[in-house]
């Protein structure tokens, strides 16, 4: 894999240092709290959402294995009574990664990047690096995502979407933020996945959708605002759903 991936880019080994320092300490934080978290099967704690969220997969995935489509979408319930989406992550994650935990680990390891393209929206990159360590007085600590994210909790894996779904919106520099329908797709689908797995984020996704969307009615960018309520229309499925 790694003779395949030196000869389809070309590497620069300086632009690669702060990467892997950010994968080199969350995987040192993940085996710190909990080395099960890696690679392994973690035994969830009694009364934990992560016990939910993973037994209702197992049951949906029993019922994929037997050919059952409608019992597999149904996700367990008709209507909604938990959390809707992180069941549905957990199935897809065991699809891909078997008897592990590794697609959560996976997004624990994009977090702290996402963190830093946020913040270098905004500051400076030295500023941006300066400001990852006072988030921590604020909340922003990375052992508590990793902490909850390993006993099964959705809320990581949602605001890991958010993260994502804000960098593609407000884009890398003032200049990115153009015309172009699929980066805001990718944005609103994003936006959606975050809201599904935590519906208490949308009152945070929907102001930011709004205040972008008249921003490109402002300035007439009809892709980019097609885009995002195409990408977007997906969270009304859990409205469905429940119809």
């Amino acid at each position: 894999a790694a003779v395949v991936l030196l000869l389809l880019a070309r590497p620069r080994p300086r632009r690669t240092i702060l990467p892997f320092t950010f994968i080199a300490i969350t995987l040192a934080v993940a085996a710190l709290n909990d080395a099960s978290f890696i690679g392994g099967v973690r035994p969830f704690d009694s009364g934990d959402d992560g016990l939910v969220y993973d037994g209702y997969a197992r049951v949906m995935l029993q019922h994929l294995l037997a050919g059952n489509a409608y019992e597999t979408l149904r996700g367990v319930e008709s209507v909604f009574y938990f959390t809707p989406g992180m069941r549905y992550l957990r199935a897809f994650e065991h699809v891909i990664f078997g008897e592990s935990y590794l697609g959560y680990l996976g997004l624990m390891l994009l977090l702290p990047l996402l963190v830093f393209a946020t913040f270098r929206r905004f500051l400076p990159p030295r500023w941006a690096l300066a400001a990852i360590p006072v988030g921590v007085l604020f909340g922003t600590s990375l052992v508590l995502y990793v902490k909850w994210a390993a006993r099964g909790f959705g809320d990581p894996a949602a605001y890991v979407a958010f993260l994502a779904a804000f960098v593609l919106l407000v884009g890398a520099t003032a200049a990115d933020v153009r015309d172009r329908f699929a980066s805001a797709c990718a944005a609103g689908l994003l936006f959606a996945v975050a809201v599904f797995v935590r519906p208490n984020l949308a009152p945070m996704t929907g102001i930011l959708l709004a205040g972008a969307g008249l921003e490109a009615l402002w300035q007439a960018q009809w892709r980019r605002l097609a885009g995002m309520c195409v990408g977007f229309a997906p969270v009304f499925g859990m409205a469905l759903h429940n119809w």
